[in-house]
């Protein structure tokens, strides 16, 4: 009987599932969120402006530092150093990015934006406002400002857990 019932609702591809089970998991809200906001970050600045998430990350922590280096980068980022290479190494061949010797220690490198750099974030960081605005717009700005402050608990690691 429960077979002949459930091959009749299976053809109802309308119904709504019951999620009351999952929606007792934070970490599949988080997940719903990640898939929202990749999807969003793709349409507008990825393919837009051919970046990946971390490299428009990185271009953004490069405006707003000075004096970086890889090994910061890819701490900051959650990144290993063998893809950190990789992905310095295509943002340099872009021209976005570049490595300049530090003056006081010549085996140091410190990694900056460049004219292109700067230019490119300014237009990704245009098109990464609005885009916040479409998937966020139903949120207060109150609202955002707790959200934000909840995943950075979340997302950002303790000192005593590094």
């Amino acid at each position: 009987m429960a077979r002949k019932e459930a091959t009749r609702s299976a053809g109802d591809s309308s119904r709504r599932l019951d999620q009351s089970a999952l929606k007792k998991h934070v970490g599949y809200f988080l997940a719903r969120a990640r898939f929202i906001a990749f999807r969003n970050f793709h349409r507008h600045i990825g393919d837009v402006h051919e970046l990946k998430p971390v490299e428009y990350s990185l271009l953004v922590l490069l405006d707003s530092n000075q004096d970086v280096t890889q090994t910061q980068l890819a701490r900051e980022l959650g990144v290993a150093q063998p893809n950190m290479t990789g992905i310095l190494r295509r943002l340099e061949e872009r021209g976005v990015v570049e490595r300049t010797r530090a003056e006081h220690d010549l085996r140091m490198q410190f990694i900056t934006l460049t004219a292109a750099g700067q230019k490119l974030l300014r237009q990704a960081m245009a098109a990464g406002q609005s885009m916040d605005d479409l998937w966020l717009g139903r949120l207060t700005a109150g609202e955002r400002a707790m959200l934000a402050e909840l995943l950075e608990k979340v997302a950002m690691p303790r000192q005593d857990e590094d």
